[in-house]
């Protein structure tokens, strides 16, 4: 991650198991999935999103769509218009890993959805991102060739048109606030990443996930 990369948001949560979050806070312990992983999950799931990968959406019914083969041109049984939207998965969807964050966005109270509930029981409050951002950027350096992050953008799934790639999603996640980390694996494995950066203990907190929906709960409050 490059310096343009240091996160923008004031804190992050991640909530999971209490084991999991336990080895993240102790040891730094990040485990990253593959984007097929999120396409792939079980409906009604909402960690899962069958649109998870989209390289780009057209919008029709103004767009006229024309397929080509053999010299010859076709067009759908609308006449190439598109009756809805038409959605371009990119490929080697398992060959991105990422890591999943919620960004706090502003000091104060903020609402937090129930779907939250279903993340796990545990969530560690990361507080200084700067040197969260840097620990990260020493631990997995070695073992990728690119790494990139940012806060996810949620746009219409109607209205939007053009790209989506990793860090754009469907206004039905917005609740979540997503931040990601994405990286390409230095020698390919197609399956998930696990990276140690070290230990977190001096910049964040664990707590119950339920806290968070305490009124008086405010991220910067280890009470």
């Amino acid at each position: 991650m490059a310096a343009k990369d240091v996160p923008g948001p004031y804190a992050f949560l991640k909530l999971g198991k209490q084991e999991h979050i336990e080895a993240l806070q102790t040891r730094g312990s990040m485990h990253f999935e593959t984007l097929d992983y999120f396409r792939r999950g079980e409906d009604g799931n909402v960690r899962f999103d069958s649109d998870e990968g989209l390289h780009s959406i057209i919008q029709g019914p103004s767009m006229k769509v024309e397929f080509s083969a053999r010299g010859r041109t076709f067009l759908s049984d609308s006449g190439g218009k598109l009756v809805h939207s038409l959605k371009i998965m990119q490929p080697n969807l398992d060959a991105v890993n990422i890591f999943c964050l919620t960004a706090i966005l502003s000091i104060g109270r903020f609402p937090f959805h129930p779907g939250f509930r279903t993340f796990g029981d545990a969530c560690l409050v990361i507080t200084d991102l700067v040197e969260f951002s840097r620990r990260v950027r020493k631990g997995i350096e070695a073992r990728v060739r690119a790494a990139d992050s940012a806060p996810v953008e949620y746009v219409s799934p109607t209205a939007h048109v053009g790209d989506m790639g990793r860090f754009r999603k469907f206004q039905r996640y917005a609740w979540q606030q997503e931040y990601r980390i994405a990286v390409e694996p230095l020698i390919y494995t197609g399956g998930a990443m696990d990276f140690d950066v070290g230990s977190l203990g001096d910049i964040s907190f664990m707590m119950e996930t339920e806290r968070l929906f305490d009124a008086n709960f405010l991220p910067e409050s280890r009470q």
